[in-house]
C-alpha cells in the first residue's frame, strides 16, 4: 500500500509543478525557486522504520512503563516520556526522519521545518484512502490534502514583493468570495488525476459494479466523503471555482455551482 499512496503523492506533485505555468501572479524568479522547492520535498507514509524492528522499538521505548487498568496513571507516562524524548534532542543536529505523530493516529502534517509531508498508517484508511478503490475516488480523497519557509526548511522570504503583492491581489477573490457564507485544495488534485487518465488510456483503474458515475464525477464523490460528515454546505462553498466540476456534473452555466466568475490562485 506504502508504494501507491507514494505514486498518488508524486503524481499530485507533478501536477504541482506543472500548473506552475499557469499562475499568471507569480513571476519567474518566484516560479524558479518553487520548483527547486517541490521537488525537494519529501514524504513519510505508514510509520517509522523502528516499528517493525523488534530491538529498535524496545530502544525507543525502554524507559516507558504502562500498567494495565492504569489509563490515567500511563497517560501521564506517555506524555513524561514524550518530554524526555525532546529534551535529549537538546544541542543535536535535528533528525528529519523522525515523525511527530503515532502511526496510530488519524491525521498528517507537512514539516516547513524539514519540507516533507507525514502520513501516519492510522489515516491510510477509508474514507481518506482505499486501495480498492478506483484511482479517481482516491485522486479527490487523498490527493486533495497532499498540499506543499524555503525547501530546506529554513524561515526566510522566498516570494519576490511583486509575486506577493500579486498573490494578495489574486486572493481578494476568495475574501469577496466567502464573505458571503455563513459556513481550496482540489484543484492540483484534479489536474493530478486528470495526468494520471491520460497517462493510462483515458479511463479509472477499475468500475464498480452498479456504479453509473463518470470517472471525473468519482473524483468529486471522494473528495465529498473525505470527513464524512454532515457539513454539506462546505462542498457546495468550494466546487463553484470548480471547472471541472461544473464540466463532470454538466452543471449549467451562470448556476450556482457553475458562475461565469470563478476565483483561481494555484
Amino acid at each position: 500500500m506504502g508504494l501507491k499512496v507514494q505514486e498518488l503523492f508524486d503524481e499530485v506533485r507533478s501536477a504541482f509543478l506543472s500548473n506552475l505555468d499557469d499562475l499568471a501572479w507569480m513571476d519567474d524568479t518566484t516560479r524558479d525557486y518553487a520548483r527547486e522547492k517541490a521537488r525537494a520535498s519529501g514524504s513519510m507514509l505508514g510509520y517509522p522504520e523502528y516499528i517493525t524492528d523488534t530491538k529498535l522499538l524496545d530502544e525507543h521505548y525502554e524507559n516507558l512503563t504502562l500498567v494495565e487498568g492504569k489509563f490515567f496513571e500511563s497517560r501521564i507516562a506517555i506524555g513524561i516520556h514524550g518530554r524526555q524524548k525532546n529534551l535529549q534532542h537538546y544541542g543535536t543536529v535535528p533528525d528529519k526522519t523522525e515523525w511527530e505523530m503515532y502511526p496510530t493516529e488519524v491525521n498528517g502534517y507537512y514539516s516547513p521545518d524539514f519540507n516533507h509531508i507525514a502520513f501516519p498508517a492510522g489515516i491510510l484508511r477509508p474514507p481518506l484512502y482505499n486501495p480498492t478503490s478506483p484511482k479517481s475516488f482516491n485522486f479527490g480523497s487523498f490527493g486533495m490534502i497532499c498540499r506543499f519557509f524555503d525547501k530546506d526548511g529554513n524561515m526566510r522570504t522566498w516570494w519576490t514583493d511583486k509575486s506577493s503583492q500579486k498573490f494578495k491581489d489574486f486572493s481578494q477573490c476568495y475574501v469577496d468570495f466567502y464573505s458571503n457564507f455563513t459556513v481550496e485544495g482540489t484543484h492540483m488534485a484534479y489536474l493530478a488525476w486528470r495526468a494520471w487518465k491520460d497517462k493510462h488510456g483515458g479511463g479509472d483503474s477499475l468500475d464498480l459494479p452498479g456504479v453509473t458515475y463518470t470517472p471525473d464525477q468519482m473524483f468529486f464523490i471522494g473528495m465529498a466523503q473525505l470527513w464524512c460528515t454532515h457539513y454539506t454546505p462546505e462542498v457546495v462553498g468550494t466546487m463553484p471555482n470548480s471547472k471541472y466540476f461544473a464540466e463532470a456534473f454538466q452543471c449549467p452555466s451562470g448556476s450556482s455551482m457553475n458562475p461565469e466568475h470563478k476565483c483561481k490562485v494555484w
